[in-house]
């Protein structure tokens, strides 16, 4: 009876979302034909990319826990670490009056404190996909560790390919905040079954290119970086796309693992972060209204098989 209840609800959602997004549908449209008629040649090569990194996706699309390496840590988690270290430099900044604690400087205490206990909390880089880490506290801790460490690669993907940063009011460049946890919450009632393993947008970022060759560019430059583990790839640049099925929408969305000396030290090795690769035609579309950025996830997220989300809210909210 309540999955019924929750069934109805999801299509008022989505037939209300569906009316409130119908101009910006026709928009995204006329912004896709335009790609067309100038880089229509270019979309063979950009689905040959898609799929030649495709052939890297390895593990489960999911935040999962190190595979354990005996019973003497079955329980232990890279959150209980975390807490123990905010603790200790929250003591730390009150005794010398330091004010608030940078992400650099918990980064180097974790990095110490797993040193002086000799922390390994399972096996590094190995996941378990029988333990999904289903606590929402304990994924925001592993996002604000990796969130700088994700626009520092970003940034040179981005140099390398001719990609550029999404701007802001004022014309800067700016990085995309973390996932607000009320729309993660929403995202995990509605489409995961209340589970918050499979959100993997917590920690995200955008890039936006002039044209589809230095899409194609940035695609090679993941492909030959050996330091992240591709979970999933999905490319809505593709001529055959439904515009109902995303709102008129497109981009080519990846998530990945960072596995890094850094990011294996501090146990986030094995969180799921996504960047979205947009052609300046889309991104040119501006989404201002939290309403109908909310509208466009709904929609996406009851036409993707998949339950990717993805789209003009993922940059926002």
């Amino acid at each position: 009876m309540c999955s019924c209840g929750f069934s109805a609800l999801r299509w008022v959602a989505v037939r209300r979302a569906q009316k409130l997004v119908s101009e910006d549908r026709v928009r995204y449209q006329a912004a896709w034909e335009k790609v067309l008629g100038d880089q229509d040649a270019e979309l063979p090569r950009l689905k040959s990319a898609v799929q030649s990194l495709s052939l890297k996706v390895s593990t489960p699309a999911r935040h999962l826990h190190r595979r354990m390496a005996g019973s003497d840590i079955k329980n232990a988690s890279s959150f209980e670490v975390l807490l123990l270290s905010i603790s200790e430099m929250g003591e730390t900044s009150k005794s010398e009056n330091r004010g608030k604690t940078s992400v650099s400087k918990i980064m180097a205490h974790l990095s110490g404190l797993s040193q002086k206990l000799n922390l390994t909390l399972g096996s590094p880089n190995q996941v378990d996909d029988r333990l999904p880490i289903q606590n929402l506290d304990q994924l925001y801790s592993q996002a604000t560790l990796l969130c700088p460490i994700l626009h520092s690669m970003a940034t040179g993907w981005a140099e390398q390919s001719g990609g550029t940063l999404p701007l802001g009011k004022q014309g800067e460049s700016t990085w995309t905040n973390l996932k607000r946890p009320d729309r993660a919450i929403q995202k995990a009632l509605r489409t995961y079954a209340e589970d918050p393993s499979y959100i993997l947008d917590i920690c995200r970022c955008s890039l936006i290119f002039p044209g589809i060759s230095s899409m194609v560019k940035c695609i090679n430059c993941l492909k030959t970086d050996d330091r992240i583990v591709v979970v999933r790839i999905k490319s809505r640049m593709t001529d055959d796309l439904e515009a109902e099925r995303s709102a008129g929408y497109r981009d080519v969305c990846i998530n990945f693992r960072v596995v890094t000396k850094q990011t294996v030290l501090l146990g986030i090795e094995n969180h799921v972060v996504e960047i979205q690769l947009l052609h300046r035609y889309i991104a040119a579309i501006k989404q201002d209204d939290d309403t109908r950025d909310t509208c466009f996830s709904a929609i996406l997220a009851a036409n993707d098989h998949d339950g990717h989300d993805s789209g003009p809210a993922a940059m926002t909210s």
